[in-house]
């Protein structure tokens, strides 16, 4: 049976799925109800109350709409840390543990706010009495007891929870005192300090670790911030 046509073009078709014939035989009606578009009604119109049915297409292939061919993602581009990088996070791995492969060159010198207080080798670069030191003739350094020592300072903050961060630009200040730039005669400077929210005036510090011209470390300077 057919159906009203909807605002969509659509009729419904109905037929019943089972007819009784004399004798009591119940004969299957291949004919249920469909939602067909008008180009199928003439399909649908071959089913008769009699049962028969011409073959129909049991399935309607629909043709998608065109997509643009994607290649891989391509893995994304690999860049390598900058030397001084690397020089400085290992400076404070073996602040932090006492342990590091930290790039020294033949001879390293130590400062205090650009104030030589040692020079040595790189067989001593790596023992922590080594970066113990005061400004000559002193016995406190911004209100600390000397010795002050840059490995020692990034230690402290680290077991107090906090951070450091690198800066390759010359802070102006460091804690409430104006900073005086160093390492400016080296190829390449780069700064270890505290993360902003532990820059008070007596926290604060900047640990200027400075690199020839292949990536080895030929002076630490040390400036702490104090009342």
């Amino acid at each position: 049976m057919q159906g009203p046509v909807n605002h969509l073009g659509v009729t419904r078709v109905s037929h019943p799925r089972t007819a009784t014939k004399p004798g009591g035989l119940v004969k299957q009606n291949v004919c249920a109800t469909f939602t067909v578009v008008p180009a199928l009604l003439l399909a649908i119109a071959a089913c008769g109350s009699g049962g028969t049915a011409e073959p129909m297409a049991t399935s309607i292939t629909l043709e998608s709409p065109l997509s643009r061919s994607l290649s891989p993602a391509e893995p994304p581009e690999y860049f390598p840390k900058p030397p001084e990088l690397t020089a400085a996070e290992s400076f404070t791995t073996y602040a932090e543990v006492g342990r590091a492969d930290v790039p020294w060159a033949d001879t390293v010198t130590y400062s205090i706010e650009g104030t030589t207080v040692a020079r040595f080798d790189a067989a001593f670069a790596d023992r922590r009495q080594t970066w113990d030191g005061c400004p000559p003739d002193t016995m406190t350094y911004e209100g600390r007891d000397c010795p002050v020592s840059p490995r020692r300072t990034i230690a402290l903050l680290s077991r107090d929870g906090g951070e450091v961060v690198y800066e390759t630009e010359v802070p102006p200040t460091v804690g409430c005192n104006r900073y005086q730039s160093v390492g400016a005669e080296h190829a390449t400077t780069i700064w270890i300090r505290p993360a902003e929210q532990r820059r008070d005036c007596f926290s604060d510090f900047a640990v200027a670790v400075s690199l020839d011209r292949h990536g080895r470390i030929v002076s630490v300077d040390l400036t702490l911030s104090g009342p």
